[in-house]
């Protein structure tokens, strides 16, 4: 199983406007495009985001960490799912750019 907390790898994205994420790796893994640069080595200096926003970025880790959460119900994550999209527009389309 894969750890999450203080003991975890981490990862560093760096967002297109130069804000830098670290995140636990389970929680990177969590999109297809993420575990495929981890599984093909990160750069060292992390991994550069050039099309993804901060406020994209962040809001697509937010659901990453939430569903990494193990402690967490498949009732608790399909109705924070349905709030998670209720997101502006804007927002909404980025983050459909990211996954």
């Amino acid at each position: 199983m894969a750890t999450v907390g203080e003991d975890a790898k981490k990862i560093m994205l760096r967002s297109c406007d130069a804000k830098e994420f670290e995140v636990d790796e389970a929680v990177a893994k969590q999109l297809e495009m993420f575990a495929k640069m981890i599984k093909d080595g990160c750069p060292e200096g992390g991994i550069p985001l050039l099309n993804i926003t901060n406020k994209a970025l962040d809001v697509v880790l937010e659901y990453c960490k939430k569903h990494t959460d193990f402690a967490t119900t498949e009732e608790e994550i399909a109705a924070w799912d349905a709030d998670y999209i209720n997101v502006g527009q804007d927002i909404l389309y980025d983050v459909i750019m990211v996954t």
